[in-house]
């Protein structure tokens, strides 16, 4: 299989939603709710029905799309609006509920997965739970990047034990930033930086300088409650782009740290092949 078939119905318009339309790698079919009884006999390997406000897509909607397309995961996709449906409102049953900030890393694993094995945790059956998914994504994880240490950035042992505990299984380890001394041996050693918050604020733009200056350009990964647009945009100018909201799987966190590390060595890389390039052009440039 070659490319993803995905189709995505709903308010896909809507401006939390553009930069995850423009993010996939093949091309999706986009159509109106009204039409969505036309595709009976059409097949897909995801169906997304985006949502910026709850209860835009009648229920009666998702019921048919279950029925004519059993075997095709369906997953909602929760603007920011939608937050509080989390506790108040009533669930499609047999659907995921993925908000619009969570979305990049869980469907880069739906694709390696659906590419690898053909099927993925968003083909368990829909009364799975998290706990479910969590050992799903353990059987299905490649092996972790090896000899990493996390520091993690908490407000308080407890945060930083429960991150910890999230990391340990993956056979990494963890230090507790605010607590540990750093001489620059020690600080060479530390793969990336987990900074736990709650949203983007003065103190947490205070807290990166601090790491900045004790572990300068590490990988970083941010965990936020709820993080809206702006808060993105203020983490890509501080030049953290992995983002995890709270509360998360751990299977968010591990991905969002591998990512974080992964791009951090490709962009090394690319410095270190541009610097040798530069070199190689000025000697010739003096040879001649």
């Amino acid at each position: 299989m070659n490319e993803t078939r995905v189709l995505i119905s709903g308010d896909y318009w809507h401006d939390e939603f553009r930069a995850i339309l423009a993010s996939f790698p093949t091309p999706v079919t986009l159509m109106q709710v009204a039409r969505l009884e036309s595709i009976s006999d059409q097949n897909f390997d995801l169906i997304v029905l985006a949502q910026a406000r709850p209860d835009q897509i009648p229920a009666e909607t998702v019921e048919k799309l279950q029925a004519t397309h059993p075997t095709t995961p369906i997953v909602a996709l929760l603007g920011s609006w939608c937050e509080g449906g989390m506790r108040s409102d009533v669930p499609w049953p047999g659907v995921r509920r993925i908000y619009w900030h969570q979305w990049s890393g869980r469907f880069d694993q739906f694709s390696k997965n659906l590419l690898d094995a053909g099927i993925t945790i968003w083909h368990q059956p829909g009364t799975a739970t998290d706990s479910d998914d969590t050992l799903a994504n353990a059987i299905n994880a490649n092996e972790p990047i090896t000899d990493t240490l996390i520091a993690i950035s908490a407000a308080d042992q407890n945060q930083f034990e429960y991150l910890r505990d999230t990391l340990e299984p993956h056979g990494w380890k963890s230090c507790w930033i605010e607590r540990a001394t750093f001489d620059t041996d020690t600080a060479n050693h530390v793969s990336a930086i987990c900074i736990d918050a709650n949203s983007f604020t003065a103190e947490l733009h205070s807290r990166i300088d601090w790491l900045d200056s004790i572990l300068t350009r590490k990988p970083t990964t941010l965990l936020l409650n709820f993080p809206r647009t702006q808060d993105v945009e203020a983490a890509s100018r501080r030049g953290i782009h992995e983002i995890v909201s709270k509360p998360f799987q751990p299977n968010d966190l591990k991905y969002a740290i591998e990512v974080s590390i992964n791009r951090h060595h490709v962009a090394s890389h690319d410095k270190q092949a541009a610097h040798s390039q530069h070199r190689m052009n000025a000697d010739a440039a003096s040879g001649s």
